[in-house]
């Protein structure tokens, strides 16, 4: 009996420390399991749909990357030049990626990113 108790325990504490560490490397997890791919509403990185353009730069610091680049979309009217635009986060490690982020009216407006782990 006291070696099911124990065998259960380990299983817990082992389920609980996997949960925590995928919570904290979800860049290592897309880099190997979602290495593409888009949002339009929910969160990735730390990052939501919906989150104020302010708050970006401090949430990818979070997991390691910054800001590389700014790019507005010579396509779009002129006057919405300054309101919409995409922010690029270029993670040069081992994980060779991009996150890019669509900011329209000082707010997340989409996520998208890509990885090649280990390309050259």
């Amino acid at each position: 009996m006291s070696e099911l108790i124990t065998i259960s325990l380990a299983l817990v504490v082992f389920v609980f420390s996997c949960a925590l560490v995928i919570n904290k490397n979800e860049l290592l997890i897309v880099s190997f399991f979602e290495p593409r791919g888009e949002i339009i509403s929910g969160s990735k990185f730390g990052i939501a749909v919906g989150d104020d353009r302010k708050s970006v730069n401090t949430k990818l610091k979070a997991i390691g990357l910054t800001i590389d680049d700014i790019s507005r979309d010579p396509r779009r009217d002129p006057r919405q030049i300054s309101s919409h635009y995409t922010l690029y986060s270029h993670d040069t490690s081992w994980r060779k990626g991009v996150i890019c982020i669509e900011i329209s009216k000082q707010r997340v407006r989409s996520i998208t990113w890509s990885f090649s782990a280990f390309a050259s």
